[in-house]
């Protein structure tokens, strides 16, 4: 977590807007009918969302360029970039 906090630190001393969460493993599913359901920590290491950075970028390019510095890219893990979609 000191290498994630470091790098948005730097973002953030070059003028760059980013936040970010550590998400949980658990959490609720809901479906289009309202159902809810216990969603339990994956029990596999396949691909899961652990965590997302919101950054402020001009291009998906400048995004990406941002994306390679970061920490979990750095060591092996999958970062996607996706622009926020406009309402």
């Amino acid at each position: 977590m000191l290498e994630y906090r470091a790098w948005a630190r730097r973002l953030r001393s070059a003028g760059i807007e980013i936040s970010g969460e550590r998400l949980e493993d658990a959490g609720i599913s809901v479906t289009s009918g309202g159902e809810t359901e216990e969603v339990p920590a994956p029990v596999s290491a396949g691909e899961r969302l652990a965590g997302y950075f919101i950054v402020a970028a001009p291009r998906r390019e400048s995004a990406v360029a941002i994306a390679k510095g970061c920490p979990h890219a750095r060591h092996g893990g999958t970062v996607v970039v996706r622009p926020i979609a406009e309402s």
